[in-house]
């Protein structure tokens, strides 16, 4: 039959459009790369801090270095109660008080190394499957490649929503803490370990576990918020190198 005109034509011209954007360096990186990770730094940035109750910051540099401040001195402070109950508890002497010192200060150390390294796959995916996009953009034009095309954008969606579901993990932890956090204070100035009440304990305990869970989950919600699939392996990663880190620690 006659081709059809029309349709080379349209697909000449979308071809042209989408390559003068996003094969051409500068374009590509000011219209499309640098702002959409400028928005995958920043929303998981905000999310953290707002929950911290530390001020917003339009700068995208500094909103990662306030929101990884924040959860510094959250983790710290659980860390030090810990390390202050295992000071001045024996092994020996108060077995269950240094237990639970030992479990808090591993809890939280492994709960921050289980955020950064979510965070850290999710971006690093997130750049990979964003270098690869404009040759999936191109092949929307051909109807046979167009498949391959949506899975590359929405393992880039889903990849790009990991550091931001960790986040909203590690906001709800910092908000729950928050009264936790202002105990700790007064309970390390006065540096008496006896002073810690169970209630501490089993609160900071309870809030950690459930974080780890959300942490360690935070792929799959990404992948189901999007609608797509993608592997474990960040979180089976993350799981064993926050214990790692943890023991570590």
């Amino acid at each position: 039959g006659k081709p059809d005109v029309v349709g080379l034509l349209k697909l000449f011209i979308s071809i042209v459009a989408v390559n003068s954007l996003a094969f051409t360096a500068g374009a590509f990186e000011e219209w499309i790369y640098r702002p959409i990770m400028q928005t995958v730094y920043a929303l998981p940035a905000f999310v953290v801090k707002i929950s911290s109750g530390v001020p917003l910051t339009s700068s995208s540099s500094t909103a990662l270095k306030d929101m990884f401040t924040s959860m510094d001195l959250t983790i710290e402070n659980m860390k030090s109660v810990g390390s202050l109950v295992m000071d001045n508890s024996s092994f020996l002497g108060a077995t269950w008080t240094w237990i639970q010192g030992l479990f808090l200060s591993f809890l939280f150390t492994g709960l921050y190394c289980v955020f950064v390294v979510m965070f850290a796959i999710g971006i690093v995916a997130a750049h990979v499957m964003l270098a690869v996009a404009p040759f999936a953009v191109t092949l929307i034009a051909f109807e046979r490649f167009r498949g391959l095309s949506f899975n590359v954008i929405r393992s880039f969606l889903s990849y790009a929503f990991i550091p931001f579901f960790a986040a909203v993990a590690m906001g709800m932890t910092l908000s729950a803490m928050r009264g936790l956090v202002r105990e700790a204070d007064l309970l390390l100035i006065a540096g008496n370990a006896d002073a810690i009440p169970d209630t501490f304990f089993s609160q900071a305990m309870l809030i950690g576990v459930f974080s780890w869970f959300f942490h360690i989950k935070s792929s799959q919600f990404a992948s189901q918020f999007i609608g797509g699939a993608i592997s474990d392996f960040g979180q089976t990663f993350a799981s064993g190198a926050g214990a790692v880190a943890g023991i570590a620690g």
